[in-house]
């Protein structure tokens, strides 16, 4: 499968992301000279309990008021959970075979965890590329609403289930459906 531009760009920037996180982690473990003091390069103290994720997510798209059916779709997200209950959770899909789409939001984030079981809520600002029937795509201004679960098999990968509502405005609205695969870094321990 040949990736667009934005979708390389994207997948790059999670990939900067993973190896970035690794490195940082294994230098902060490198350290022997006791805790860290307040202010020097390894002080944690503000994410301390926090958690990052990162998300891949596929599924469909379905468009409201469209006889064209559903579209293939695939995406990904950065959670930022830096408090027990809320956190910051920047996504972006691209729907890309009947009716072609590219969402990106930024929203704020509800979760919590039970065991293994993450749910989560979202609902937030953001920015689509879609088209109406007959006219070419235009950048315009939409909110999401998304609801979801992961359940984590190991401390750092989990699987997960998303529904995803996003009100485009003065354009078709979408419906996403879709698992999400998710790495996470921190969680209960801290980072």
């Amino acid at each position: 499968m040949i990736l667009s531009g934005s979708m390389k760009q994207f997948f790059y920037l999670a990939l900067l992301i993973l190896v970035f996180g690794s490195g940082y982690e294994l230098s902060a473990q490198g350290r022997t000279d006791g805790p860290p003091r307040s202010g020097s390069e390894f002080d944690r103290s503000l994410w301390r309990g926090g958690e990052l994720q990162l998300g891949l997510q596929f599924g469909a798209s379905f468009r409201r008021g469209s006889g064209s059916g559903q579209s293939l779709a695939a995406g990904a997200d950065i959670d930022v959970r830096p408090y027990e209950l809320f956190g910051l959770r920047a996504s972006y899909l691209h729907a890309f075979t009947k009716h072609k789409a590219q969402l990106l939001f930024l929203s704020p984030l509800i979760h919590t965890e039970v065991s293994n079981f993450r749910p989560y809520l979202a609902f937030g600002p953001g920015l689509a590329r879609v088209r109406r029937e007959a006219e070419s795509s235009k950048l315009r201004f939409a909110t999401a609403a998304t609801a979801g679960a992961d359940v984590m098999l190991t401390t750092r990968l989990g699987i997960g289930m998303l529904y995803q509502y996003a009100l485009v405005f003065d354009g078709p609205d979408h419906h996403h459906i879709g698992a999400r695969f998710v790495f996470s870094w921190g969680g209960p321990g801290g980072w």
